[in-house]
């Protein structure tokens, strides 16, 4: 008994089975392991949220690692400025403090109006470290929560903004401008 060749696309019967079984054709394995990988979109909420725990996670879900060395480059002078300044502040308040109590002037230097100057300079300055590093902290979730939304738009080519320069119609001198949008396919 000859052993026949399934044709492709043609359905083979078990002997004793009754059941039908599709064959697959070479060509059509290799097709099958040719499909495109679905493109990522990622959901904002779950960047957000990334970001909110783990600052900087939300670009990693978003596989947008460039932005890590500028976001903890940031964070760490941020930082550095709200750790110096807290220290000077303290330092100086303490001399201002010891001064109050007439106790001797750690600084000869600088007379009491001064120190409450320097005091003051340095309360500032922490004061406004600690405002950046929260807005810094803040724009970062919602750098990755836009960006998770951005991921799904087509940037391409086709999609144009031409600005053109009209010519007047009646003789008399004017000015203006116009923008063409061209959707293309």
């Amino acid at each position: 008994m000859a052993q026949e060749t399934p044709i492709p696309g043609q359905t083979t019967q078990a002997k004793d089975s009754g059941l039908q079984a599709p064959v697959a054709t070479a060509q059509q394995t290799d097709s099958m392991k040719m499909l495109p990988k679905e493109p990522f979109w990622g959901k904002p909420q779950r960047a957000a949220l990334y970001s909110a725990i783990v600052p900087g996670m939300g670009q990693v879900y978003n596989q947008e690692y460039w932005k890590l060395p500028i976001l903890y480059g940031g964070a760490g002078a941020l930082g550095y400025f709200l750790v110096s300044h807290n220290r000077n502040y303290r330092r100086y308040d303490a001399a201002v403090t010891d001064l109050s109590k007439g106790k001797t002037n750690p600084y000869p230097q600088f007379n009491r109006d001064q120190l409450v100057l320097i005091r003051n300079f340095y309360r500032r300055n922490r004061d406004y470290s600690i405002i950046l590093s929260s807005v810094l902290y803040l724009l970062q979730i919602t750098d990755a929560h836009v960006f998770a939304h951005l991921k799904g738009f087509n940037i391409n080519e086709n999609l144009a903004l031409q600005p053109a320069i009209l010519p007047t119609g009646g003789g008399a001198p004017a000015s203006g401008f116009t923008l063409t949008y061209q959707f293309t396919r």
